[in-house]
C-alpha cells in the first residue's frame, strides 16, 4: 500500500530525480474498501447488505467504521512521510501540493454502505487541500473556500498553477464502478458463483442493483 508507494518514491527521488519541473501523482488505495477486521463473521461485500441478504446491523456498521478510521489514521501518517521525502529531496523548494480523494464512504447513513449508487454528502464531500511551498515551507495564505467545487475542476486548476494558458473543457462523467460493468468483475463472479454460495449471492445482487452514476 502507501508504505510501498513511499518506498518507490524514496528510490526515485534518491536515484533518478533530475531536478527538472515535475508533475507527480501518488495514489493511495487503503481507505477504499475491505478493511483490517479480525472478526470472520463480518462480511465486507456491500452488495450482500444492500440487497438484504445480510443484515446491516449496528455491530457490523461499528466494526466497519472503526476499521475505516484505522486505515485513515495509517494513511495520514504515510502522507506525512511522503511530504517529508519530497521536502528532503528538494521537491518542495518551489512546488504546489494537492491532497484530495475520489469519494467518501457510507456507514449506514441513508441505509447505504461504502460508495454505492447515490451521491449524498457522505460520499460527495471530500477534502481538497492545495498548498504552495517555497524552500520546503508552506507559503499559502490559508484561505478557505466555502463554496462547493468539483474534482473535475482539478485539471484546470493544475494547468493554471503551472502557468499554462490552455483552457480545459469539462464534460459529464459517467462512473460505472458502482456496478459490475467492468468485464473482469462480471467474469470473475460468474465463474466463482458455481463454486461459492457467497459469490453466487453477490453476483445475483449486483445484477439486480446494477446501475451507472452520473
Amino acid at each position: 500500500g502507501a508504505s510501498d508507494t513511499n518506498a518507490a518514491l524514496k528510490e526515485y527521488l534518491e536515484r533518478h530525480y533530475n531536478y527538472k519541473p515535475h508533475f507527480m501523482f501518488l495514489n493511495c488505495i487503503e481507505p477504499h474498501e475491505n478493511y483490517p477486521i479480525r472478526d470472520r463473521e463480518t462480511v465486507q461485500d456491500k452488495w450482500l447488505y444492500l440487497s438484504g441478504i445480510l443484515e446491516m446491523d449496528e455491530y457490523v456498521i461499528r466494526k466497519l467504521h472503526n476499521a475505516y478510521l484505522k486505515r485513515l489514521s495509517y494513511l495520514d501518517k504515510q502522507i506525512g512521510k511522503a511530504i517529508g521525502l519530497l521536502r528532503k529531496n528538494g521537491m518542495l523548494d518551489d512546488a504546489s501540493l494537492i491532497i484530495t480523494s475520489d469519494h467518501g464512504q457510507f456507514f449506514g447513513e441513508h441505509n447505504l454502505l461504502y460508495h454505492s449508487l447515490y451521491p449524498y454528502a457522505e460520499v460527495n464531500k471530500v477534502p481538497l487541500i492545495i498548498s504552495k511551498f517555497k524552500d520546503g515551507k508552506i507559503v499559502s495564505d490559508y484561505n478557505v473556500i466555502e463554496e462547493p467545487t468539483s474534482l473535475m475542476d482539478l485539471h484546470g486548476i493544475i494547468l493554471s498553477i503551472a502557468g499554462s494558458k490552455r483552457s480545459y473543457r469539462k464534460s459529464p462523467v459517467i462512473s460505472e464502478h458502482n456496478s459490475i460493468s467492468e468485464g473482469w468483475d462480471g467474469m470473475l463472479l460468474s465463474a466463482l458463483s458455481r463454486r461459492s454460495k457467497y459469490a453466487a449471492m453477490i453476483y445475483k445482487a449486483k445484477l439486480s442493483y446494477n446501475s451507472k452514476a452520473y
